[in-house]
């Protein structure tokens, strides 16, 4: 944590040392660590820095790749990155995309209603997984631009 916030603080010129060293096809361990500063570094444009990463097979590289994308990605070009791993086997990868939608839907200033969007998310919401059908169902409001959030299921009774 110490070292990502000193290499925050310098600024655009770490920014670019990251790049440079995430196109490098650094080994898994270490592009990891830098995708989770990059998270920080990033800027709308740098969509397809990430997106290599997005490809890869090992979720260690894929979620922190994600998580860049809801800090600082477009929609339009974060989405053609993110839906593919909608449907993914991997329930990590599968939260981590919708997650990261949700992101960026409530980080951009306009949220038109996106039937295609709405159609590939609509499948989560019936996951297997009540956090991956939980975070489709609030992505689904953040597309329908509804104000209330989805009622979370309430704690049972012992």
């Amino acid at each position: 944590e110490v070292v990502r916030r000193a290499i925050e603080s310098i600024g655009d010129q770490a920014r670019r040392a990251v790049i440079r060293d995430l196109g490098q096809n650094a080994d898994s361990r270490h592009a990891s660590r830098l995708l989770v500063v990059f998270e920080k570094l990033g800027q709308p444009g740098d969509e397809e820095i990430v997106a290599q990463y997005l490809n890869s097979s090992e979720g260690s590289l894929i979620i922190p790749a994600a998580r860049c994308l809801a800090q600082f990605g477009r929609l339009e070009q974060s989405s053609r990155l993110l839906v593919p791993l909608l449907g993914d086997s991997s329930t990590h990868v599968r939260f981590a995309a919708v997650w990261a939608l949700a992101g960026i839907l409530a980080r951009e200033s306009r949220k038109p209603l996106d039937a295609e969007l709405e159609a590939k998310i609509r499948p989560l919401l019936s996951d297997p997984l009540p956090q991956i059908m939980y975070q489709a169902a609030e992505t689904m409001r953040i597309i329908s631009n509804e104000d209330s959030k989805i009622p979370l299921p309430l704690k049972p009774d012992r």
